[in-house]
């Protein structure tokens, strides 16, 4: 069921929700979630997972303000 090829979200926002229902079937029913924040020409990966949260159906992440990056669901 767990699949080795992640899903890349990019986001340009505040607030990022991904809708999980058809992806559950790739990752499972507990979703690895990392966020990358861009800085110059590069993605940072973050350490504050506290804005991530799953309510089973979305993944929402609160990056704290308008910025631009990408989420790796895996």
């Amino acid at each position: 069921m767990i699949c080795c090829t992640p899903t890349i979200v990019p986001f340009n926002e505040a607030v990022t929700t991904v809708n999980y229902t058809a992806l559950a079937a790739l990752y499972g029913q507990d979703p690895n979630v990392q966020v990358y924040y861009k800085e110059g020409a590069n993605y940072v990966l973050s350490n504050d997972m506290t804005s991530v949260k799953f309510d089973g159906v979305n993944i929402i992440v609160d990056h704290g303000g308008p910025v631009v990056g990408l989420l790796k669901i895996f």
